[in-house]
């Protein structure tokens, strides 16, 4: 690349210079260490400047993102690695247990954060389409018997007076339904829901790192052994408690019955779904506590360490009596704090067992892949287009046809 002294002066770093052998000269650069050499040419008389980059040990996005030449968002002054550090220590500073055990977390507020208005219009105009939409559907009474369900749980609480306006949030919520699931119809909470000149609350909060990254290496342990282990937390993101100065920024609205005379604040004394904190407040309270394990669950709970991918457990083992102890050490450790490990499926099961697991679930999701516990098999989920020949193919098409294709390991890349 050819570099004008404007732009390559921007991306030096310090006085960082090393002399190698044959003439190459080192330096340390915003892109990594460079090495300077001139270009030998026969025919022509000018030289040039040839820069290597070395970028294993550097993040590749970097290389296009403008933070390395010192272009920086207003709100984005520091780097991510000291954000996410940042949001570590918050949480260790501020995490504490109730008496049943429960651990109780503060919101990881990003310093400095826009401003933040309370979104109780935005709320009461969503609010108003959602009433609408469960009546026509005859669900109203489903979907409120799930808000009383939780305040009984303890989940929610209702707010009897408002008494400090400026500091409180409202969150709109709306239906999802799911007819393979115990619940049949539940809120989501939008995070995401702002105002005109406004931010919304998951833009002042700070998300942690990026977990997608880890996917690639749970699934090659979980491939490690020769048994391997699935399960998940039931419930888990409501397993976590609030601080009670951080939940009227999570409230939301309800029309008892439908009735708009009938409005009821609720505000969430857990951690909610749909906040773009939550992933990082369940990794970091499912961490601090594994690593408060000791004597002779310390080595199950190193395991269970290095195995979540948010609520989901994955892992392997050498043989069947490892898998009955990690099993039974596992709960024991997560119950503690409150967490239920639910939804085993493992290879190596008994033959009784087999005809009964097998016969009801003969393909397990395993973080967006396939896999098949009786063939211990994992593979790529394809759904087939069945009008796939009727479609004219173009680039497009097969473009599109490739992106839903989801393959961390990169199993299809000699195709895709």
């Amino acid at each position: 690349m050819l570099l004008g002294a404007d732009i390559i002066g921007n991306l030096l770093i310090g006085d960082e210079v090393k002399h190698l052998k044959g003439g190459l000269v080192a330096v340390n650069t915003h892109l990594g260490w460079t090495v300077m050499e001139k270009m030998k040419m026969e025919k022509e008389r000018h030289s040039n400047v040839l820069l290597s980059l070395h970028v294993s040990d550097n993040c590749i996005q970097d290389l296009w993102s403008s933070d390395v030449l010192g272009i920086k968002d207003p709100f984005k002054k520091n780097t991510r690695i000291e954000l996410e550090e940042a949001a570590k220590d918050h949480f260790a500073r501020h995490v504490t247990r109730d008496a049943d055990g429960r651990y109780v977390v503060s919101l990881p507020w990003i310093q400095g954060h826009p401003f933040l208005s309370n979104c109780r219009n935005l709320a009461e105009r969503r609010l108003k389409n959602c009433v609408r939409s469960l009546e026509r559907s005859k669900n109203l009474g489903k979907y409120e018997a799930v808000f009383h369900s939780s305040q009984n749980e303890d989940i929610i609480e209702e707010v009897q007076n408002v008494a400090d306006k400026k500091n409180e949030h409202y969150l709109p919520h709306h239906p999802v339904y799911k007819d393979n699931s115990t619940t049949k119809i539940r809120p989501v909470f939008d995070g995401s829901a702002k105002e005109k000149n406004s931010s919304s609350i998951n833009e002042c909060l700070e998300k942690g790192p990026n977990m997608v990254e880890l996917i690639p290496t749970i699934v090659n342990k979980f491939r490690l052994r020769k048994f391997g282990i699935t399960a998940d937390i039931e419930k888990a993101f409501l397993q976590i408690g609030l601080q009670e100065k951080d939940r009227p920024f999570l409230r939301f609205l309800w029309w008892e019955n439908g009735d708009k005379e009938q409005t009821k604040i609720y505000q969430h004394k857990r951690v909610v779904f749909g906040i773009t904190s939550s992933p990082f407040l369940l990794g970091a309270t499912l961490e601090y506590h594994l690593k408060q394990v000791s004597g002779h669950l310390q080595l199950t709970a190193q395991k269970l360490l290095e195995s979540f991918y948010v609520d989901n457990c994955l892992t392997s083992v050498d043989n069947a009596e490892d898998t009955e102890r990690f099993l039974l050490e596992s709960k024991e450790i997560l119950s503690l704090a409150k967490f239920n490990l639910r939804g085993w499926v493992h290879t190596g099961v008994s033959e009784a067992e087999k005809g009964t697991l097998l016969e009801e679930e003969k393909k397990v999701s395993v973080l967006g892949l396939i896999w098949k516990p009786d063939k211990d098999a994992l593979s790529v989920n394809w759904e087939e287009n069945s009008k796939i020949n009727e479609i004219p193919v173009t680039k497009c098409k097969i473009l599109s046809a490739v992106h839903r294709i989801f393959d961390p390991i990169g199993f299809t890349c000699p195709v895709t």
